[in-house]
């Protein structure tokens, strides 16, 4: 199982974890300059959130094919919209791009199955230059609930499956947001190691079968300092 880091969680601890993790996920222009000034190249960074301009993303393009000769970042798309940014994006440059479909868990981030199923179904007309490779899926933030963890990949899974048997698109990865809790405060107390047993028990029939690179960010930054605050 793959590891990315979410760089919003703490943008400063960068250098050291880029080298013990597959991926970097960037949200925003500003954490992907943050990034390149630290060396990280391309081929390391899911660009990731809502804020996928035009240009910002033609800018990424440019970057990776300067450095790379070719392109190797991997992109979310959030919506219809972003769909159609990246493929204009794609297509102007003569490439082909790697993306993730975000699956929205409920909330007001990415897409839900009627949106996401629409945009698998006309992928070959519509986003030629785009390739997916899996579906993205956030949990949420502070999740205790092993239960719901696995009501979750059972339902991501049946997504992946339905995609597969009915358009013929293998989802090879699920980018996995766990939202696993962290103790921030004194008082707090959380049996980390019993609680990540019980998750690789849950996960590993999954990647046994497909890709899984789980997405964290505090949990990582949690233990690297103390929590400051005015």
């Amino acid at each position: 199982i793959k590891l990315c880091y979410a760089v919003k969680a703490n943008a400063f601890i960068v250098p050291c974890v880029s080298e013990l993790v597959e991926r970097l996920e960037i949200c925003s222009p500003g954490e992907y300059s943050i990034c390149k000034r630290y060396g990280v190249p391309t081929a390391k960074m899911v660009i990731s959130g809502v804020n996928k301009t035009p240009g910002w993303i033609q800018q990424v393009i440019e970057d990776d094919l300067r450095d790379n000769g070719s392109c190797h970042a991997v992109y979310t798309i959030e919506s219809i919209l972003q769909g159609r940014i990246l493929e204009n994006a794609a297509q102007k440059s003569g490439i082909t791009l790697s993306v993730l479909l975000r699956y929205s868990s409920g909330n007001q981030f990415g897409m839900d199955a009627i949106d996401l199923t629409e945009f698998v179904r006309t992928q070959r007309e519509s986003y030629p230059h785009l390739l997916v490779e899996g579906i993205q899926y956030f949990s949420g933030t502070q999740r205790h609930s092993m239960k719901k963890n696995a009501r979750e990949l059972a339902a991501v899974c049946k997504l992946m499956d339905e995609l597969e048997q009915t358009y013929g698109v293998r989802c090879k990865e699920l980018e996995y947001g766990t939202g696993f809790p962290v103790s921030y405060f004194q008082g707090n107390s959380f049996e980390e190691e019993t609680f990540l047993q019980e998750f690789s028990e849950l996960i590993l029939p999954l990647a046994s079968t497909r890709k899984v690179t789980l997405e964290i960010g505090r949990s990582i930054a949690a233990s690297c300092g103390s929590y400051a605050a005015k």
